[in-house]
Parts: C-alpha cells; sequence; structure tokens
C-alpha cells in the first residue's frame, strides 16, 4: 500500500506539474469553447490552484496539493507545486505546452491524438460537466492518457481554470479544491 501511494504521488506531481495549467471547460458557462474564447488567461502571476488526492474506495482526502504561477516572460509561465517543483509553461498559436511538450491544444476536438513524455493522449469528450469541490464545470476537455508503465488516467481540463479532475483508473482520484482567481 506505501509503494502504491508512493507511485501515485509521484504521478500526480508529474502530471500536475506537466499539466497543471492545463487547459479545458467553463465554470457554470454552456457555451462551447472556440479558439475565440479561449486565451489561456488562467495563466497569470500569482494565480493559485489546490488540489485534494482521493482515495478511489472511500473518496478520503490523502493530501494536498498547491499549484502557483510565480512568473511570466513572453508567454513562457514558471509555475511551483508546493514550493519544491519548477516548471515551465508556455502558449502559443498551437496551444499550452508543459516542459516543451504539448499539454492541451487550442482547438481540441473529440479523436485528436499526441504524445507526451508520459505516454500518448487522445480527446474522448469536449463537453463534460464536473462536479468538484471548487464548483461545477461545464464543457470540459476530457483526455485519455495511456500510460505504458501505468494504468490510463482521465484528465479533464477547462480552457479557463485549466486542470480540474484526474482519474486514475482504480487507483486514486485528483479534484480541484479552490483558486484563487
Amino acid at each position: 500500500m506505501k509503494q502504491i501511494n508512493k507511485n501515485i504521488k509521484l504521478l500526480l506531481t508529474a502530471i500536475v506539474l506537466s499539466m497543471m495549467l492545463v487547459v479545458s471547460c467553463n465554470k457554470n458557462n454552456s457555451q462551447p469553447q472556440t479558439s475565440d474564447n479561449l486565451p489561456f488567461d488562467f495563466l497569470k502571476v500569482e494565480n493559485e490552484w489546490v488540489y485534494g488526492v482521493y482515495d478511489n474506495e472511500s473518496d478520503t482526502l490523502l493530501y494536498t496539493r498547491t499549484l502557483i504561477v510565480l512568473s511570466e516572460n513572453d508567454n513562457v509561465y514558471t509555475l511551483s507545486m508546493d514550493e519544491n517543483n519548477i516548471i515551465e509553461h508556455f502558449i502559443n498559436d498551437e496551444g499550452w505546452f508543459v516542459d516543451g511538450f504539448l499539454e492541451l491544444p487550442k482547438n481540441a476536438y473529440v479523436g485528436q491524438q499526441w504524445n507526451d513524455q508520459f505516454g500518448s493522449k487522445e480527446v474522448v469528450s469536449i463537453s463534460e460537466t464536473v462536479i468538484v469541490p471548487a464548483g461545477t464545470f461545464s464543457n470540459c476537455i476530457k483526455t485519455k492518457e495511456i500510460h505504458p508503465h501505468g494504468s490510463d488516467i482521465y484528465t479533464y481540463r477547462h480552457y479557463s481554470y485549466g486542470l480540474i479532475m484526474v482519474e486514475f483508473v482504480d487507483e486514486a482520484l485528483m479534484k480541484l479544491i479552490s483558486t484563487n482567481f
């Protein structure tokens, strides 16, 4: 059990850091996300997200993670997870990137696929509604991530708020608890 929790923490940290300012839903907004209304504007200095990691079976909160945008320089954003890990995100016409890997395309569509440092990703929905402690987010983009040395992961992102929820099949669940914006 300790090894599983350690693996979950490492994987969650890697995903959150590399995906964290992921993009994909609009809080209580039924309008579809288009390139005209998807500026990835949640990437602002001092914006902060608090995530809870929960046991899948009991829904017990195991621990929390805090992510904050520390600085920005020419669309390159420096973020910190729990004041320990530093990661760079950048935005261009193609979408949002983390450490040089595409995190989420600017105009995601169902069936779209790409690879990153962890495995392959595929957009499986662009209209998910997700309820987490931070609120209800509609029109979330759901991606399936296939990891060669672990279980599949489903992520829910919002173009205005970033990462909303991560489902680790048969292991844990990470939910957005709060933001300061």
